[in-house]
């Protein structure tokens, strides 16, 4: 059985347009595996938040709650990008993802990422930003990039 290690975190403002779930693996994937993210609701459940095959994604096992708020990249068996976007966030999104490359029912290759959607700062309604933790598994270092958000000329000016 698959299991994934380290938990790759990754953090995001509740209201941010999308969050990057990060999964890069090699680019030889077998053109008949499937890609299926999950959400995990407990230690046995997980629901479909995206399954892709090679000749297209499958919205019909996408439960309700993700459909029309993800997008994976083309063709992650010719690049090994298996990451996944998820669009109009929500605090409730928060929680384990996992992805895994299946073929007959076999699991050749997973990532586990925790996302954690924070509510807005409490700062005048203005959010942090983005940060994004990656962990390196070649070295297990820790690389984190913090993204500010773009204030509105107005903001800008209201606070020199």
């Amino acid at each position: 059985r698959f299991r994934s290690r380290p938990v790759l975190p990754v953090e995001v403002e509740e209201g941010a347009w999308s969050a990057l779930l990060p999964f890069r693996t090699t680019p030889d994937l077998p053109q008949d595996a499937r890609v299926v993210w999950g959400y995990r609701i407990n230690d046995r459940k997980y629901i479909h938040v995206h399954v892709s095959e090679k000749k297209s994604a499958q919205p019909g096992e996408q439960d309700d709650r993700y459909r029309n708020r993800t997008k994976m990249n083309e063709d992650p068996w010719t690049t090994g990008d298996c990451s996944l976007t998820l669009n109009d966030l929500q605090q409730d999104d928060s929680g384990t993802y996992v992805c895994v490359v299946i073929r007959d029912e076999v699991t050749l290759r997973g990532k586990t990422v925790e996302l954690k959607v924070k509510g807005q700062s409490s700062d005048a309604g203005q959010r942090s930003g983005v940060s994004l933790s990656s962990v390196s598994s070649a070295d297990r270092s820790q690389i984190t990039y913090q993204v500010l958000p773009i204030r509105e000329e107005a903001e800008a000016e209201a606070a020199v």
